[in-house]
């Protein structure tokens, strides 16, 4: 086409649209996106802050991007997309096939420790804020914070990671966070999960359930006037509700969301360096 001759599309908007309408198309790179449209309750615009607002090196940026678009040489890819090869099977579990969404958030091999570390590190700055919002002194940086199992400042009590024991045996009992004001009788329980983008709004359902049994017994047995269980819910690769913030004001207003998500994306990124590379191509 000569660089004279009439364009397709006259301003940004209209190249932006067509773009984004082509990749909606493509069964591969556009699968993401088109069920991230499909899903309710989700808010696209703080799903897609980080682009513009986190500042993330180039390589990490890169890195997500191609993630969404299932553009990373995982052996799902390679195989049924590149034609090399015929193995399908994580390399690690070799149980489910090796996808984005099955590394970032689905192999049970990583679940005890990249996973964990992802889903401590949200946690960690949850509870960094909810003690400076107290008064309580923590550390300049909350990356240097080390959550206490109990911490008590005059009628609030803030549990981390702690059974909940009570008369009645329930089977789920431990909360990620539990803040108890003594003077008020009320009670949050705060549960934090990373799970694949297309499960947000299922897992945000299924924490609310999963407490149900415990804000009962606990109710009776802490005499409380009011409790509820507040789910802090981050999709690996970004993906939030449209109601995420008003969840993270609960807990403390000087909770930036910006840093929530920042947190999660990071601990992705290097869950996805760590398995991608080749270990030919690390140092002896």
């Amino acid at each position: 086409m000569s660089y004279s001759s009439e364009s397709k599309h006259r301003n940004v908007k209209e190249t932006h649209e067509y773009h984004h309408n082509s990749l909606l198309e493509m069964k591969l790179h556009g699968d993401y996106f088109t069920r991230q449209n499909d899903m309710p309750n989700v808010d696209l615009g703080l799903s897609y802050s980080w682009l513009n607002k986190f500042h993330l090196r180039y390589e990490t940026e890169s890195l997500l991007c191609a993630a969404q678009e299932q553009a990373l040489a995982t052996k799902y890819v390679s195989t049924k997309i590149w034609n090399q090869g015929t193995d399908v099977k994580c390399r690690l579990c070799g149980e489910q096939s090796e996808t984005v969404h099955h590394i970032v958030s689905g192999c049970k091999m990583l679940a005890a420790n990249q996973y964990l570390h992802r889903h401590n590190q949200v946690g960690k700055y949850l509870h960094w804020c909810i003690l400076k919002d107290l008064g309580i002194t923590v550390t300049k940086s909350w990356l240097k914070h080390v959550p206490a199992e109990v911490v008590t400042h005059q009628d609030k009590v803030i549990m981390w990671d702690k059974a909940i024991v009570t008369d009645k045996k329930v089977n789920c009992n431990r909360p990620d966070i539990t803040i108890h004001d003594t003077k008020e009788r009320e009670c949050l329980f705060v549960d934090i999960s990373v799970p694949v983008c297309a499960n947000v709004i299922k897992k945000e359902a299924e924490k609310i359930t999963k407490y149900r049994d415990l804000e009962i017994e606990v109710q009776k047995c802490w005499n409380l006037r009011k409790i509820r269980t507040v789910p802090i819910v981050i999709g690996a690769l970004g993906t939030v509700s449209s109601g995420i913030m008003d969840k993270a004001k609960l807990l403390s207003p000087n909770i930036q969301f910006n840093t929530v998500q920042k947190t999660a994306l990071l601990g992705t990124a290097h869950i996805l360096r760590n398995f991608l590379t080749p270990l030919k191509n690390l140092a002896p």
